[in-house]
């Protein structure tokens, strides 16, 4: 939809256009489109009720995990502290990383669905 419309309906892709994120994360997120035509032409079946409760707990447990084993963001170290402390530190890949894995601490800052954010701690 975003090459078409230049934006993202939910949001939920639009971290791909922030300065901050690293080319490395645009190539990896490209799963998300061939993951599913894959394994349905690999199983020569249709999904079921049964496969959607599956991915159901399979989704919930990632991000359960995620939320538990991984930091919202990490600064990486530098030998001038001052420069940690910058307002520009959070837009340089090099300095910072976002991390939010499987958005298990909160959602992107541009999905504006109050209904699906997750409770604060």
């Amino acid at each position: 939809v975003y090459f078409v419309t230049g934006r993202f309906p939910v949001g939920v892709a639009k971290y791909l256009t922030w300065t901050q994120t690293l080319w490395i994360d645009k190539m990896t997120c490209t799963h998300h489109l061939w993951t599913i035509p894959l394994a349905l032409y690999g199983s020569r079946q249709p999904l079921t009720l049964d496969s959607y409760k599956l991915n159901v707990a399979i989704v919930a447990t990632h991000v359960l995990l995620s939320r538990w084993l991984t930091s919202e963001s990490i600064m990486i170290a530098s030998k001038d502290a001052s420069e940690e402390q910058s307002a520009n530190a959070r837009q340089d890949p090099s300095k910072y990383r976002y991390l939010n894995v499987n958005l298990s601490h909160s959602l992107w800052k541009d999905i504006k669905l109050d209904f699906v954010q997750i409770s604060r701690d």
